[in-house]
């Protein structure tokens, strides 16, 4: 100043401080953005970009990222997120300050979920709905901690409530649950090959005409209402008894609205009327009522026994008979009303008998072909014959298959064997010294069967 120049000044102050604060400049943070997420049970954001504004020229400023929090963890669009934790590094960062970035927001999108194929029932009986059951196969994806808050709904529905096959079945899935809105319910699941089925109606069952031991009886159906895919029959005790055999369920030969099952007559059943029961069922399981039949197995034909090449006779050894009606092919032969019955030019046609009883009831006999030819039998000729003479037995009525593996035989009067062979033709000449005496003979066929002829041998 003017006056400075008389005075000195004696000392500089000494021990003093002062602060440098921070610019007056706050820097902001631009072009952050929040990434859209899959639901994941918890509230991270993930942030990306950001740069920073208001640094000073020649100052060397960064930023450090900061982290972002949606306002809560549940699925939502334009869903609020809170940013925090931006910082600045560098040489020159201690002399600013920043701001957080506001007015933030993301989405957060729900988790697909898929399952294993269901379990479907196929079939059902008409009830005028279109629901069908459903059993949910294993769902996937729900996060663990939201497992005991998510459950899965399945529901079936055919196109339709009408009877038919070919329907097409829908399963569509729904959740619920707290935790339900963060997932997206499987997609649906359909399959073509449903059936509606109604109940099953037959018309009652006709009685069957009579068959015969060894044979097979047809019995026949008609479907007035629904479709049965499977039958099965069972029988009273006494047709078990004969040995009849009940059937299980057996798929039926086709779906037409009629039709024939048929079922087995043992060889050696008895003659008489035995009870059957016939139950259908269709696909779904469903059975119709019982359906009764009565069926008759007539009298065998091994009860019609060929004498000769022109008489047959009904064997009658249990006196059961009291009389008799022989049929030729089906047609009763005039007059042929004893046990036996004699044809003057040789059996040839089928031949049966109506019988009466003891208790008077009426039966036939299954029919038997017989032929003059068919009669078997072994005869010698000459016979008798001279000892050292050669003689010939004839087989007529064998066919050549029942002679192959056949044994001819000649016994004595005392058991021993005196001649055998098994080459065996319709005619077999025999050269034997023979003692004058009545020799047994035996034709045994293929089958077992044995024929009796004697020899006679003089001096």
């Amino acid at each position: 100043g003017t006056d400075a120049a008389n005075y000195t000044l004696s000392g500089q102050p000494t021990g003093l401080t002062a602060s440098i604060t921070a610019s007056s400049t706050t820097l902001t943070i631009t072009g952050v953005t929040v990434s859209n997420k899959v639901y994941d049970g918890t509230t991270t954001a993930t942030l990306t970009g950001g740069t920073l504004v208001g640094v000073n020229p020649g100052d060397v400023v960064t930023l450090v990222a900061g982290t972002g929090v949606f306002s809560d963890k549940n699925v939502g669009t334009g869903k609020t997120v809170t940013v925090s934790g931006y910082t600045l590094s560098g040489a020159n960062a201690g002399n600013y300050t920043v701001l957080q970035p506001t007015g933030l927001s993301a989405n957060i999108t729900a988790v697909p979920l898929t399952i294993t194929d269901p379990t479907i029932t196929l079939s059902k009986l008409y009830d005028g709905t279109t629901t069908a059951a459903v059993t949910a196969g294993t769902l996937s994806g729900v996060l663990s901690a939201d497992v005991a808050n998510v459950t899965l709904t399945a529901t079936g529905r055919y196109d339709n409530a009408n009877v038919g096959t070919g329907k097409t079945i829908t399963v569509s899935y729904s959740l619920s649950g707290s935790a339900a809105g963060n997932y997206i319910a499987p997609i649906d699941f359909v399959v073509t090959n449903g059936v509606i089925t109604d109940n099953i109606i037959l018309s009652q069952l006709v009685t069957l005409s009579a068959s015969c031991e060894g044979s097979d009886m047809d019995l026949s159906y008609n479907v007035l209402k629904g479709v049965p895919t499977q039958y099965k029959l069972s029988f009273n005790d006494t047709a078990h008894a004969a040995g009849i055999q009940d059937i299980a369920y057996t798929n039926l030969a086709s779906s037409a609205t009629s039709g024939t099952i048929t079922f087995a007559i043992p060889s050696g059943t008895a003659d008489g009327t035995y009870q059957g029961t016939l139950v259908v069922r269709n696909t779904s399981g469903t059975e119709s009522s019982s359906y009764s039949f009565n069926f008759t197995v007539n009298v065998s034909s091994d009860y019609i026994v060929q004498m000769y090449s022109d008489v047959v006779t009904c064997n009658n050894n249990s006196n059961r008979f009291t009389a008799y009606q022989w049929y030729k092919d089906g047609v009763a032969i005039s007059g042929a009303t004893k046990q036996f019955y004699y044809q003057n030019d040789g059996l040839n046609g089928s031949y049966s008998i109506r019988l009466t009883t003891t208790d008077g009831q009426i039966l036939y006999t299954c029919p038997k072909a017989l032929t003059s030819t068919s009669f078997k039998s072994a005869s010698v000729y000459p016979n008798p014959a001279k000892s050292n003479q050669p003689f010939t037995i004839a087989l007529s009525g064998f066919v050549g298959e029942e002679l192959e593996n056949a044994t001819l035989s000649i016994y004595a009067i005392n058991g021993s064997c005196v001649y055998q062979s098994t080459k065996v033709e319709n005619l077999n000449t025999i050269n034997l010294s023979l003692l004058p005496q009545v020799y047994i003979g035996h034709l045994k066929v293929s089958n077992g069967s044995d024929y009796e002829f004697k020899v006679i041998v003089e001096k």
